[in-house]
């Protein structure tokens, strides 16, 4: 992991504030304005927050993997909104297929500590998972740096003031640093720059889903087929469409993010479409789930384009299990697998 001597000269409580505590002398005044702070916690391999819609308690899933905020419809009736479906809207895209959106009026939104009033927003016709009321997506998170502290129950959006050049993982002197791609145009969500057996592309960070997966022709472009020994099948992955996507689990002697190297590796590989062109501008070749997420302490500097990464107890890493938590197919009359979804990004 890099190293470096300079870092935040505050704990936790004092880096919210406005202004903020220097870093060090010759970094300036640099410090992170909060702008939201969201409590959260792990259910069903989903990142869970608490919000309202017109003052009635809502179920929040965080989803960095959809471009947009979405209600389900059936949650829409649920909380006596008046939604529409309309085809201008177009249809929301994923895994699997499409499903139809619409419009809603709301009086008032709040997630954590942040509000709004008086907005339109999106429905999606399609079940999102049990009792989720709105979909957090990337057209709320870009707005401003993204933590990521699941394990430890936390979310924040940031703005740095005055850091420049300065590294903006301020809770350790050890971290990796990674290029990132923003979300842009039919690009959904942030991309880091991986390698897979030293096979360089690009991977979204995705808290939607539960577990990592990639792209076939990927791990064919890392040396990595269906037939080589050891290869099991996996579960199916379910998107926001009707179809269901058939993987196979298959191991890579090492992945690579910034100076983070993990080996070897076992992940779900699927054909989740896009494999005819892997050199476009929108183009991902893995989803980097929650399975790596909640292993990892992360800042994504969307103001920079640029993120941070400390992998969690990482004293103790000989005795770590598997970071990637690949989903086998289920045995016949054994327990499903755990559910995977791709809410999508809307066209």
């Amino acid at each position: 992991m890099r190293k470096t001597g300079i870092r935040l000269a505050a704990l936790l409580a004092g880096i919210l504030a406005a202004p903020l505590p220097a870093l060090a002398a010759d970094a300036g005044r640099c410090g992170l304005a909060k702008v939201m702070e969201l409590p959260v916690r792990l259910e069903g391999g989903r990142v869970v927050a608490e919000g309202t819609i017109n003052g009635k308690p809502i179920r929040i899933i965080l989803d960095t993997g959809s471009y947009k905020t979405l209600i389900p419809l059936a949650a829409a009736r649920r909380l006596e909104l008046d939604p529409q479906l309309l085809a201008s809207l177009g249809h929301g895209k994923g895994i699997g297929g499409t499903a139809a959106m619409g419009s809603v009026p709301v009086r008032s939104l709040t997630i954590g500590d942040w509000r709004a009033d008086a907005m339109n927003m999106q429905i999606l016709d399609k079940d999102l998972g049990p009792n989720t009321d709105l979909l957090l997506g990337q057209d709320f998170f870009s707005q401003a740096d993204l933590e990521l502290d699941v394990a430890h129950g936390m979310v924040r959006m940031l703005r740095p003031e005055n850091c420049e050049d300065v590294p903006l993982a301020y809770w350790s002197d050890h971290y990796a640093e990674v290029p990132m791609r923003l979300p842009q145009g039919r690009r959904t969500g942030n991309e880091l720059r991986v390698a897979l057996n030293g096979y360089e592309f690009w991977a979204k960070l995705d808290t939607g889903a539960p577990s990592s997966s990639v792209q076939a022709c990927v791990a064919h472009l890392a040396g990595v087929h269906e037939t080589d020994p050891g290869v099991v099948a996996g579960a199916d992955s379910h998107g926001i469409g009707k179809k269901a996507v058939p993987t196979w689990i298959g191991t890579f002697d090492r992945f690579t993010v910034g100076d983070e190297v993990l080996r070897p590796v076992r992940l779900r590989v699927g054909d989740f479409g896009g494999c005819e062109d892997v050199q476009r501008a929108e183009f991902h070749g893995m989803l980097l789930g929650l399975d790596f997420i909640r292993a990892h302490h992360i800042y994504l500097a969307n103001s920079r384009g640029r993120a941070y990464l400390t992998l969690l107890d990482e004293p103790g890493a000989a005795n770590r299990g598997p970071i990637f938590t690949p989903f086998a197919k289920q045995a016949p009359g054994g327990p499903p697998p755990e559910p995977e979804r791709d809410p999508a990004a809307g066209d």
